[in-house]
């Protein structure tokens, strides 16, 4: 019985929606698969560029060429690479131009940069500028950038997602704030991504502090920053998710500017660095816990925050009186507690009157305490009896929780 080729029978559309999951390498390949499939290739819109697939930068690059030059002349809707730009800024002029042409909406470039090669991103960056008429999704990693950087980057008029994953950002040496993301003029997604500050001078001792501010700035995520400061200032923002670990500085001081009137969801994961609070005397840890409460104060409005049960640790180790802390929160309606392993086990009432006892409708609401995906099964207690409180565990699958 002759076999049938379901596969080869699906409508253009799917098969390039498969294919845009692959590299280009394995695309171009499918061409020899049947005559069906020759041209299939050729109209996929996302174009995965991979260094990696090829032993050589020669061949990459031939690759590169050879895509471009053969594809039909419909659109591009993202092109993908972890081709380091150093290596053949020319070849990345290349690949920028022809998705110019194309009209492309998303860019992911990926470990683009090395040291040595910091003089030239300046020129990769005005080359991706080029894309300024269509350009809304953009990532880079490992990318180096002064004030001319984001200058150039803000002249993309129609961003509207950023991800800067491992990357520096180059402050002036003086103690100024650095604020780059101000004249992003649709900016609403912004992700900051274990970044970092750096400066020419090797005897810069000036306070490097980051401003994070966007007209139209609605949903950030600050993973892990090395800034000695952050301040954030940004009036329509609506999400805010903070992973980090705790080092004092990283939270806000009294007095900050951190200015999020339209905040409503919340997300912190304060990760405990070696136990080092445990060598903290009285000082210290009074002054962790008043950090913590500027920070809780300066999220006040918010109506749901999800917490991480190493930052309630945190939080409790920072001072055992913290149940004498007037709750800040006033009008929050959801509390979620996420844990992904065994090694906390309770909540006393005092931390879970903190944050509640200053929000009227959270009676009305539900603390819910989630596992996270890949956790361990654990049993979680809440301590003590919690007045107005309906508690109510969501059930994970027992597949979700298998390590």
């Amino acid at each position: 019985m002759e076999e049938i080729d379901r596969l080869s029978d699906l409508p253009d559309g799917i098969l390039h929606h498969i294919l845009s999951s692959l590299d280009t390498k394995s695309v171009v390949q499918t061409s020899v698969l049947s005559s069906r499939w020759k041209l299939v290739w050729k109209q996929v819109r996302i174009l995965n560029f991979r260094r990696s697939s090829f032993g050589n930068d020669l061949g990459f690059m031939q690759h590169v060429d050879q895509v471009l030059s053969s594809r039909s002349d419909c659109d591009v809707l993202k092109i993908s690479t972890d081709f380091r730009i150093g290596r053949n800024l020319d070849m990345f002029g290349r690949i920028m131009e022809y998705a110019a042409f194309h009209g492309v909406q998303q860019l992911s470039l990926l470990r683009i940069i090395e040291n040595e090669w910091y003089s030239v991103f300046s020129d990769a960056i005005a080359m991706i500028c080029g894309c300024y008429q269509t350009l809304k999704v953009l990532e880079l990693q490992r990318a180096c950038l002064n004030k001319t950087a984001f200058e150039m980057l803000s002249s993309l008029e129609l961003l509207e997602t950023l991800t800067l994953q491992s990357s520096h950002f180059e402050f002036s040496g003086t103690n100024e704030a650095q604020d780059p993301f101000a004249n992003f003029p649709k900016l609403e997604n912004l992700q900051l991504l274990h970044c970092s500050s750096v400066s020419l001078s090797a005897d810069d001792d000036s306070n490097r502090v980051l401003v994070v501010s966007g007209p139209q700035l609605l949903c950030l995520e600050i993973h892990r920053p090395q800034f000695d400061s952050i301040q954030i200032c940004a009036p329509k923002l609506k999400s805010f998710t903070y992973w980090s670990d705790v080092l004092p500085h990283l939270l806000p001081t009294e007095g900050s500017n951190w200015n999020l009137p339209s905040l409503r969801h919340a997300t912190l994961d304060l990760l405990r660095s070696n136990d080092v609070i445990l060598y903290f005397n009285a000082e210290q840890k009074q002054l962790l816990l008043k950090q913590f409460v500027n920070l809780f104060h300066a999220l006040r409005d918010i109506e749901s925050l999800s917490l991480h049960l190493d930052t309630i640790e945190l939080l409790i180790q920072a001072c055992n009186s913290a149940k004498h802390q007037p709750s800040p929160f006033r009008r929050l309606e959801s509390l979620s507690l996420l844990y992904s392993n065994g090694s906390f086990s309770s909540v006393p009432y005092q931390v879970l009157r903190f944050f509640l006892e200053g929000s009227p409708n959270v009676g009305d609401k539900y603390l819910t305490v989630d596992k996270r995906p890949r956790a361990k099964k654990h049993e979680l207690v809440i301590g003590s009896s919690v007045p107005r409180l309906n508690l109510t565990p969501r059930v994970i699958p027992e597949s979700a929780t298998r390590t």
